[in-house]
């Protein structure tokens, strides 16, 4: 008597835990980060800002131990520096 295991195909239980560690889980990690457009300190902004709290969450890719915190980014640019959009760190810290 032999059995057969389906583990291919989206309706098998493996696919689907692969699937879900691979876009839920190390979200993130598998894609490429996005386009990082800087723009000219017009108004010569020499201020200290903050992006934050931003919800992280990862894994340790080899114990499948979850990370999980808040961060907040700080950032003090010159007048004579360029900018980037305080949207994008988010999007970078995911």
């Amino acid at each position: 008597m032999s059995t057969e295991i389906k583990v291919s195909g989206p309706d098998s239980g493996v696919y689907r835990s692969g699937k879900m560690y691979l876009t839920e889980v190390f979200r993130g990690r598998y894609v490429p980060a996005p386009p990082v457009t800087e723009f000219p300190n017009a108004e010569h902004l020499n201020e200290l800002m903050i992006v934050g709290p931003i919800t992280v969450r990862s894994a340790c890719s080899h114990h499948f131990c979850p990370n999980m915190g808040r961060l907040w980014i700080g950032l003090m640019p010159n007048e004579h520096s360029n900018l980037t959009g305080l949207s994008k760190y988010s999007r970078l810290a995911e």
